[in-house]
């Protein structure tokens, strides 16, 4: 059985991470895997993908036999690989979704902090234990975390390795909702739901507007903000948006 599957609904396609014997653990085939899955899902047209874990959990991280048996070359290898898996969902057009149920750790919690947002489950658990093992993180955690639930907490997080439960996620900004394990499918549906009734070039742009912002100065975010604005108000969906807001419609955007 594939240990990474994609499989597709209206406009959201599900990438889910098939290796729950061994809570998601990732393997060096896996990472490449995630990252064709993140290209073919692209490809397909469609306006959300979410990742998810089989069973309980979302993902163990790496599998730490398989980084215990490589020497330090095909190590290095192996992190870059992983990295390329931030990038790509970085690069993506359109959002990403962590769908987090159980443990998010190491590796996996670097998943799920690279995602554009993360809706949890009650019984989750999230955290980087790095440390604990005698190495640190990657996947690009120290830019995006610190941004995420401030400097002060990130540092907690990573250098003492501790996990955090469900609620205390939510209230530092580590995740954007939490749901019972029973209701993450249907939270996962009404988000790509709702994300399907905005315009796509709009959600690509601001998503790359909100990149740029990030790690600019104020007018350098303004510049880019018109730049965006004004291409889009260009495009035929602009048109559709305000004819169907003056004709107090839905909107049929084509994209």
């Amino acid at each position: 059985m594939d240990e990474i599957q994609i499989s597709y609904t209206g406009h959201l396609a599900t990438i889910t991470i098939n290796r729950p014997a061994k809570l998601n653990a990732l393997t060096w085939e896996m990472v490449a895997a995630l990252c064709d899955g993140l290209r073919t899902a692209e490809g397909s047209g469609t306006r959300v993908i979410a990742l998810r874990g089989a069973g309980e959990h979302f993902c163990a991280g790496a599998d730490i036999g398989v980084e215990a048996s490589l020497n330090p070359l095909d190590y290095r290898r192996f992190v870059e690989s992983i990295q390329e898996i931030t990038l790509a969902i970085r690069r993506l057009p359109m959002p990403v979704i962590a769908a987090v149920d159980g443990y998010a750790v190491g590796g996996g919690a670097e998943l799920a902090v690279a995602c554009d947002w993360r809706l949890a489950t009650s019984r989750c658990r999230i955290g980087f234990p790095e440390v604990t093992l005698g190495i640190s993180v990657t996947s690009g955690v120290t830019h995006l975390l610190p941004r995420l639930i401030g400097f002060g907490r990130a540092s907690e997080m990573l250098l003492t390795g501790r996990l955090v439960a469900a609620e205390e996620a939510q209230a530092i900004g580590l995740v954007n909702r939490v749901v019972p394990p029973d209701e993450l499918d249907a939270a996962v549906a009404e988000t790509a739901a709702q994300l399907a009734r905005t315009g796509p070039l709009a959600v690509a742009l601001q998503k790359r507007a909100l990149a740029v912002g990030a790690r600019s100065d104020l007018p350098t975010a303004l510049d880019f903000e018109t730049e965006t604005i004004h291409t889009l108000f260009t495009t035929a969906d602009a048109q559709e948006g305000f004819a169907a807001f003056l004709a107090k419609r839905p909107p049929r955007f084509q994209g």
